[in-house]
């Protein structure tokens, strides 16, 4: 066990020197920072999109919404026919289906002080 140990003290004290010894270099400039301007231009894109998107999530979900309400009128319906013809055709009733309201969303552009 000894030797073990002696050989992975030579193997980490190899290796300590190794890295000890490596040359340092000067951290790499990276590119030049935007202008106060020109952050809050993207800002404003970013957020614009994102509340476009957004709007385009809610009338997708308001259109999904009265497309089930219609099947389930149709499906009702079908139901009521059915019971005339066979009156133990029922259906299970299933708890309503939660109604999503967006919330108001209101994005200004503030230009910070220079």
């Amino acid at each position: 066990m000894r030797a073990f140990f002696a050989a992975i003290s030579r193997y980490m004290s190899g290796w300590v020197a190794e890295r000890t010894t490596m040359a340092v270099t000067a951290p790499v400039a990276g590119p030049a920072r935007l202008a106060v301007d020109s952050q809050m231009d993207r800002l404003a894109a970013v957020l614009g999109s994102a509340q476009e998107r957004t709007r385009a999530i809610a009338s997708a979900h308001a259109m999904a919404r009265e497309k089930l309400q219609a099947a389930d009128y149709a499906l009702d319906r079908l139901f009521d026919e059915l019971h005339s013809v066979m009156p133990k055709a029922t259906r299970a009733k299933l708890a309503p289906v939660a109604v999503i309201v967006p919330a108001p969303i209101d994005i200004r552009r503030r230009r910070l002080a220079a």
